[in-house]
């Protein structure tokens, strides 16, 4: 005969009792009753008054004459319990809960020594790259939440089993109900709604939606026309009357072809059931959005039927509304195949204890139960020497083998210690090896810190001296530490541009930037006359007169040349260099050099006074140097050993 256990639901308005078998194929109910939670006493599934529930419990059991039955499971709803589907490999069930117990902090990112975890199985994934893998639902609850209802039990006089979830007794008990149905489940209730989807015993989505039908139920009491005094008498009004319309709005399609005859009334009465019908928009909204989700998601199976239970329920025309919004055949839900009833009659409240009923089947197990009486007790005494025999030989053998092990790892000291003093003399060696190679590596740094790319501006001027044409004259020449400027003066443009290709083909330089080559005259001073006049070493300088009138011998004038016009380059003579913040340096300085340029002596029609001027082609270079490393030198030494 099978044992009988009591299945309680409870949320924040009702309490519903149900006794029936446990642990049988097919149970059967024998007493059920539903009653007011007190007032203000569960929140969200927390106990706030615990004894005022505990005694509502009490009064139930006896004004019912539900008695014999000790063990209690409770079937609890609340947004606190956090819950998390995963994927994870076929294997077997005490391989799974390791697996799961293993894996929690990765779950549930919580400190889990303040929650109680179960699992439950939903299916498996029959497609996709993740066919054959088990869909499971793991859910934490704080500890306080579980023990509290433990705390409830014992303050009833009964021995909790064990503590599940409501979404979960829902699919227990109809996962087997019409199985090759795709089949939706709406538990409505007063404030919160559970959406259920399950097919081939597999759970394919849950979702819960924060509305239900207590705006209805405010509503009629709010509506003159139906003449409701108290929530009692518009849940009664609700149940037996037909303050819902069909559709949401005229525009709807009605497609529920089942008899429900819109009543006669007057305008009053039309204005009030419209009213209720509005106040449940809400809850029809959200369900349309769950349902179209599901659709969008899983083409592949199809809603074949719609079944609500919970208290809304009891609800009339609740199912006529929902059909004809929904595009979907919705019913309440009145029968379970699998289950016998001795006290139901017709089944017509049958939707109102589907999550009781469904808690005994396979509860998630926040809390499991201690084995309860007593076990059968085995006299030991006999077993006393035995059991006394068989530790002194166990601490023997322990000590025995603790000494060899003692034995062995002192011998093995001695000998790591030998080995300690023969390398001993190494490792000082290693040591100094390893100091000097990290002395060596820090002259390398501070070696690498000090170059420059200027380092090589000697190898520059000794390739300046060897390429570039003798009748070019740098005025001016400037650096820093990655490139220099240099004023360069020639005879014509030719050889300017001819200047700039040699530069760009310099190993020292690695680019080069050019100011505009303009063509200048500059009037010489009295020194520089006088240098002129003297002439250089390597004769007389030449100079185009353009007064207009010959010049005497003491000019240096060739008058032949002069009359035919002809510009003869001429030499140049040595003046002296002038560096930036430099004063000129007179007579044989090693800072002269030779000006280029064309000379000409004029007459000031002004003063009638005769000037020299000098003619030439003036431009500005910038360089940047090239990295010291690419630049390919051959010193001496390096030229001695090829010589070799």
């Amino acid at each position: 005969m099978a044992s009988k256990i009591l299945s309680i639901e409870l949320s924040n308005t009702t309490i519903r009792i149900v006794q029936m078998d446990y642990k049988t194929q097919n149970p059967r109910v024998y007493y059920h009753v539903v009653c007011n939670t007190p007032e203000s006493s569960i929140n969200d599934g927390y106990l706030i008054n615990p004894d005022a529930v505990a005694n509502a419990i009490r009064t139930a059991l006896v004004s019912n004459r539900i008695k014999g039955t000790k063990n209690v499971i409770f079937t609890i709803s609340s947004t606190k319990i956090v819950t998390r589907e995963q994927q994870l490999p076929q294997m077997k069930p005490a391989q799974l809960d390791s697996m799961i117990q293993t894996n929690l902090s990765d779950y549930f990112p919580i400190d889990l020594d303040n929650y109680q975890v179960a699992y439950t199985v939903l299916g498996t994934i029959d497609e996709g790259k993740d066919a054959g893998k088990l869909r499971v639902s793991i859910m934490a609850a704080e500890n306080n939440l579980v023990e509290s209802y433990k705390q409830l039990a014992a303050s009833c006089g009964l021995v909790l089993v064990q503590v599940d979830n409501v979404a979960n007794s829902v699919y227990q008990v109809l996962k087997s109900e019409n199985k090759t149905q795709c089949k939706m489940i709406l538990k409505i209730e007063e404030n919160s709604t559970s959406v259920l989807v399950i097919k081939n015993e597999s759970l394919l989505l849950q979702r819960n939606i924060g509305f239900g039908f207590l705006p209805a139920i405010r509503e009629i009491m709010h509506q003159p026309a139906f003449q409701a005094v108290s929530e009692f008498d518009a849940r009664n009004i609700a149940m037996k009357r037909a303050c819902i319309r069909k559709t949401l709005n005229e525009g709807t399609m009605i497609t529920d072809n089942e008899d429900m005859p819109e009543p006669s009334e007057g305008q009053a009465m039309t204005n009030a059931r419209q009213a209720v019908t509005d106040s449940l928009e809400d809850l029809v909204k959200g369900i349309q959005r769950v349902l179209n989700y599901y659709n969008s998601t899983n083409s592949s199976n199809p809603l074949d039927v719609c079944y609500v239970c919970g208290a809304g329920g009891s609800i009339n025309g609740i199912s006529h509304l929902l059909s004809n919004e929904l595009g979907l055949k919705v019913s309440v839900l009145r029968k379970l195949e699998n289950v016998a009833y001795s006290v139901l009659g017709d089944n017509a409240d049958l939707y109102n204890y589907v999550a009781s009923i469904g808690a005994i089947y396979a509860p998630v197990g926040f809390f499991s139960k201690a084995k309860s009486g007593k076990s059968k007790q085995t006299n030991f005494s006999k077993l006393i020497p035995l059991v006394v025999a068989l530790a002194v030989v166990c601490i023997l053998a322990m000590v025995v083998k603790g000494y060899f092990d003692y034995k062995s790892a002192q011998d093995r000291n001695e000998e790591l210690k030998r080995t300690e003093a023969r390398y001993l003399e190494s490792e000082q060696i290693y040591n100094k090896y390893v100091a000097v190679l990290n002395f060596y590596k820090e002259v390398l740094i501070g070696e690498s810190m000090t170059q420059r790319s200027s380092d090589n501006i000697a190898d520059f001027l000794e390739e300046l001296e060897e390429k570039m044409p003798t009748n070019m004259t740098i005025s001016q020449f400037s650096t820093d530490d990655a490139q220099f400027t240099m004023s360069i003066e020639v005879l014509d443009r030719n050889t300017a541009i001819g200047v700039l290709e040699t530069l760009r083909t310099f190993e020292t330089v690695s680019g080069i930037t050019v100011d505009q080559i303009a063509e200048k005259e500059e009037k010489l001073n009295e020194d520089q006359v006088a240098a002129l006049l003297a002439g250089s070493a390597d004769g007389p300088i030449q100079i185009i007169d353009q007064t207009g009138r010959n010049e005497d011998d003491d000019d240096d004038v060739d008058d032949e040349d002069d009359e035919d016009g002809d510009d003869d380059e001429v030499e140049i003579i040595e003046i002296e260099i002038a560096t930036e913040g430099d004063e000129e340096v007179e007579g044989d300085s090693p800072l002269s050099f030779k000006r280029i340029g064309t000379y000409y002596l004029r007459l000031d029609p002004e003063s009638g006074e005769e000037y020299y001027v000098r003619r030439f082609i003036s431009f500005t270079v910038g360089c940047t140097y090239a990295p010291a490393d690419e630049v390919v030198v051959q010193n001496n030494v390096e030229a001695a050993g090829e010589g070799n």
